[in-house]
């Protein structure tokens, strides 16, 4: 079985231990920058989508989430 991209070791954290903290916190901070811009795109779909969960719920409708791991959690 493959593993999926997003459960595979990120090549900036081979030996992340033996590096210096402000390295370290210059690796966090791009990782963080480059998921944000991955959702760039998405922008709109994702506003459309909390309008229509806000819609729903104002309505009196439910949102039911379903999910896994650490997604799921958040949710």
């Amino acid at each position: 079985m493959t593993a999926a991209a997003t459960e595979s070791l990120h090549p900036a954290a081979k030996g992340l231990d033996l590096l210096g903290d402000e390295v370290i916190l210059e690796h966090i901070h791009d990782g963080q920058v480059a998921a944000l811009m991955a959702i760039l795109p998405a922008h709109d779909d994702i506003a459309r989508a909390a309008r229509l969960m806000a819609e729903t719920v104002r309505g009196g409708g439910t949102i039911i989430y379903a999910g896994a791991g650490s997604s799921a959690l958040m949710a």
